[in-house]
């Protein structure tokens, strides 16, 4: 009998998780798996007792995936990963075309074959769809749980919008294959996915290229940022938004207090070195 883990935070979305699980672990439990349920949180070890298992699935948003990627990168753990969407973007989930109806993605995990897609690190640490700075990226961090679970998606725009009366640009110096450049820039992604928020700010990237998708905002009068943000999201290329395509990227900063985001989650602090593993990640679905 084959045993499927399955990982889930019970803070994630707006609702309790324990009513859209219910019916997805009866279906692995059909299919004769035993599962294993263990609710996480950023904290401890989510591997902690858990034992053999030839299954891994998650079920949260793309905080939670981020964190648990992390760590089974840093435990050397191999398993295939499935994933069951609760979060408030899902972003990484939809990139990878998993249902946001919980049964349909169970069954998308029993019948789906692995495929081994990249992620991303960042002095040592792991992220599945984005790593970022800068205005409005680390609104996810900032953000209560009671406010998402009432507003949604709305709730990070509320705090994004607070972020504005003291935000000032970041001095910064970027190294890769195509070469140095230097700005003061607003927002920085390096993107592994392919949206932030459901916008699709890296429609070229792809999960198993090998390669990081990294956009650079330099600064800008505040209207005609966000009127540069449209054109970008409408496939327009304004001169405020910087792109590159890289294996490796190095950023440096004259600032000692940027805070930086990966998956929703507190980043680590600068110099940033940045590389993308290819096919680190074995995905069932």
């Amino acid at each position: 009998m084959s045993r499927i883990a399955l990982l889930y935070n019970r803070k994630s979305g707006r609702q309790s998780p324990h009513a859209h699980l219910a019916e997805a672990i009866a279906l692995f439990e059909a299919s004769g798996a035993e599962v294993i349920t263990k609710s996480i949180d950023f904290e401890s070890d989510p591997f902690e007792g858990l034992g053999r298992f030839e299954l891994l699935v998650v079920a949260g948003g793309d905080g939670t995936i981020g964190f648990v990627v992390d760590r089974m990168l840093h435990c050397g753990i191999d398993t295939p990963l499935g994933i069951i969407p609760l979060g408030t973007a899902n972003d990484f989930a939809r990139m990878l075309g998993f249902s946001l109806n919980p049964l349909k993605a169970a069954r998308q995990i029993l019948n789906g074959k692995v495929r081994n897609i990249d992620c991303g690190r960042v002095n040592g640490r792991h992220f599945a769809n984005v790593f970022s700075f800068g205005l409005f990226t680390t609104t996810s961090q900032h953000t209560a749980d009671a406010p998402k679970r009432i507003w949604g998606r709305l709730a990070y725009l509320i705090e994004g919008l607070r972020e504005l009366r003291t935000f000032r640009a970041i001095p910064l110096t970027v190294r890769s294959e195509e070469g140095e450049f230097s700005a003061e820039v607003v927002i920085a992604l390096v993107f592994n996915g392919r949206t932030a928020g459901h916008l699709p700010l890296a429609r070229k990237a792809q999960p198993d290229d090998g390669m990081l998708d990294a956009l650079f905002v330099t600064k800008r009068p505040l209207p005609l940022l966000l009127f540069d943000a449209l054109r970008h999201i409408c496939g327009g290329k304004p001169a405020s938004f910087r792109s590159l395509r890289s294996q490796h990227i190095q950023l440096t900063s004259s600032l000692t207090d940027i805070t930086t985001d990966m998956d929703g989650q507190s980043g680590p602090e600068f110099p940033l070195d940045i590389t993308c593993l290819k096919g680190r990640l074995k995905i069932c679905g």
